[in-house]
């Protein structure tokens, strides 16, 4: 037998596995076997060593969770679309924005004084990341065609918002 990465594939359900169908979720389990694996779940209780039955608790449960993915998919585009037609309230989705106008009106100005206020102190005051802090920064300078300057070492250099970061 062949070494490899991990002997057991551990899921909380079969269904999480793939949601694609009964050929192809036969067919990835086929492949793990093949290496030796085996598979384990959480909640569902296979009898992985009765054949007839395994195969007949796979083939219902890789249709169903494939249904289920069908159902999903179209109980979300249409929440999406009556949102988007104004027929019910909510927003399109995604996460909410941690970044805001004010969030950003506060960063420009530490930043702007002179010393800039150092990215750790402006991250602190808006309970933001200092990644999306300097994010947030370089997209107002670029958005009003404002210079950007970027820390190298102990001297700034002076970059062109139209090629990027720099």
């Amino acid at each position: 037998m062949k070494p490899r990465p991990w002997d057991v594939l551990l899921a909380f359900k079969l269904d999480r596995i793939t949601r694609l169908g009964s050929v192809e979720g036969h067919a990835m389990l086929k492949t793990i076997f093949d290496t030796g694996a085996r598979v384990e779940t959480l909640k569902d209780s296979i009898p992985w060593d009765v054949p007839i039955a395994r195969d007949i608790l796979l083939a219902l449960t890789f249709a169903i969770a494939q249904q289920e993915s069908q159902n999903i998919s179209e109980r979300t585009l249409a929440a999406r679309s009556a949102i988007a037609a104004g027929l019910r309230p909510g927003s399109l989705g995604g996460r909410p924005r941690r970044v805001t106008a004010d969030k950003v009106a506060v960063i420009a100005e530490l930043r702007s004084q002179r010393p800039p206020v150092p990215w750790s102190k402006v991250a602190q005051k808006v309970s933001l990341p200092i990644g999306t802090c300097r994010q947030a920064w370089l997209a107002h300078r670029r958005e009003r065609g404002l210079p950007i300057a970027v820390a190298t070492g102990r001297r700034e250099k002076k970059v062109d918002p139209s090629v990027g970061d720099g």
